[in-house]
């Protein structure tokens, strides 16, 4: 193979230029950072040069832990991701992005308690941002603290009375106190403001089946499947149109339903629950075996899969050993 030539002198030419525009940058940058703290000796004195110095060196700091955070993250390292971000805040503590940060990892990881803390200081320090008071009233929600979900979905609304995400906060609320009209009401007007946002309307659906409205459940999840490619529907929405079939005694329909569900990657163990529910209410517990029987080996983990199975097993007469899952 024949080697790419090079000119020494022409190098040795390319070395020097490029040493040249790193000092000629490197000037420059100098002259801006004194330029900038002559300004601030000139109206502050010294002690604002030094004050100076340091905030910057401290924010410099921050940005580079903040850094060292998100590429932690993105390499699966979550607590070496929020050991980054606790030092950018020592360095940056009125920084609500980094905050923010922190408490969405603490979200994701279930930690609610030090999500809430870190959210309630990035809203004083956002003046208010009503989206902030969303997530900070949802992390509430999640730790059962109704009343203080309920003001902030109120003061995110009386900043912004077209956030759809707040109108869903108190619908969330409202349903959680056990106040279903109420809580239908929020999210219908969630959806009239964003009809495409995420999970309103299978809460929605959710609400009617619990009303005892199963049709209207039943519309409204078809009505969100439609929106989705064959194949690419969420799960929750294709187990929930199940359980609702089964609720209209639609039986046949809802094992059609339920083995596609099943049939894909992200099928949950509920997903194989469900689907040999439906198999035994159609007078199918053989089929029910064989689904549960599929399901334990997909989950040998879930041992609620073992004893409903060992239920189906236990008796010869197929309808006595059905009589068990079939109220699950």
């Amino acid at each position: 193979m024949v080697g790419r030539c090079t000119d020494p002198v022409h190098s040795l030419k390319e070395e020097k230029l490029s040493r040249n525009i790193k000092q000629k940058l490197t000037v420059i940058t100098r002259l801006t950072v004194l330029g900038l703290a002559v300004v601030v000796v000139g109206m502050s004195g010294c002690g604002a040069f030094r004050q100076f110095d340091q905030s910057n060196r401290t924010l410099g700091d921050a940005r580079l832990w903040e850094q060292g955070g998100r590429d932690a993250l993105s390499h699966g390292h979550v607590d070496e991701a929020k050991i980054c971000l606790r030092r950018a805040i020592n360095n940056a503590p009125e920084d609500r992005r980094i905050r923010e940060q922190l408490a969405d990892i603490c979200i994701k990881n279930g930690e609610y308690t030090e999500a809430i803390v870190e959210l309630a200081q990035a809203v004083d320090l956002s003046s208010n941002d009503p989206e902030l008071r969303v997530k900070l009233g949802n992390a509430y929600l999640s730790v059962g603290k109704l009343i203080p979900a309920t003001r902030e979905a109120e003061l995110a609304l009386k900043s912004n009375r077209q956030l759809a995400t707040a109108w869903e906060l108190c619908g969330r609320t409202h349903w959680a106190r056990g106040e279903l009209t109420e809580a239908l009401a929020d999210f219908q007007r969630a959806l009239s403001i964003a009809p495409r946002l995420k999970g309103v309307q299978i809460q929605a659906a959710q609400i009617h089946r619990q009303m005892r409205q199963p049709k209207r459940a039943l519309s409204g999840v078809e009505q969100l499947l439609s929106r989705y490619p064959v194949g690419q529907e969420p799960q929750d929405a294709l187990l929930f149109r199940g359980v609702v079939l089964m609720d209209l005694e639609q039986y046949e329909s809802a094992m059609e339903k339920l083995e596609v569900a099943a049939s894909r990657k992200d099928a949950t163990s509920e997903t194989f629950v469900q689907l040999s529910r439906a198999q035994v209410l159609a007078g199918q517990p053989s089929l029910a075996r064989s689904t549960l029987t599929r399901a334990v080996e997909r989950y040998p983990a879930e041992s609620k899969l073992a004893s409903l199975l060992n239920e189906l097993r236990k008796n010869d007469d197929d309808h006595v050993a059905a009589v068990g899952i079939q109220n699950r």
